[in-house]
């Protein structure tokens, strides 16, 4: 490290430098260069139950209460309707979607079907 009066001085830390694409490496680089990077992890998509209950926890770590019918209405009529893989990251867009749209309203944030269906909409630009 070094100070603004030119000073270094050395502080001993572990660096792990993490790369995420969600382009296959291959098509990205070539093998000399995934040599070079010695663990790859894959993170997949997760399963419905694994999907359903990252939306729990979000809603519970924004303090919006889950209610099962507008979550049945976003799993039938957005994922599997349209094909849309899960991915572990949607609960947390859709539900700060649904939480700013409500700031802007004034209202309580709040799960239902039509704060679903305008967090989709504005998120995924499709239905």
């Amino acid at each position: 490290m070094s100070l603004h009066t030119g000073m270094k001085f050395s502080i001993p830390f572990d660096m792990l430098i993490v790369f995420s694409t969600n382009i296959e490496p291959k098509n990205l680089v070539d093998e000399a260069f995934l040599r070079r990077i010695p663990y790859k992890i894959k993170i997949d998509h997760p399963s419905e139950e694994e999907y359903g209950a990252i939306f729990r926890m979000v809603c519970k770590s924004h303090g919006v209460e889950f209610k099962q019918e507008p979550f049945d209405f976003l799993m039938n009529n957005y994922y599997k309707r349209l094909g849309i893989n899960l991915n572990a990251c949607h609960p947390r867009d859709i539900i700060e979607h649904i939480i700013v749209n409500n700031r802007y309203y004034h209202h309580p944030p709040e799960l239902t079907e039509e704060d679903i269906h305008s967090a989709w909409m504005n998120y995924f630009v499709e239905m």
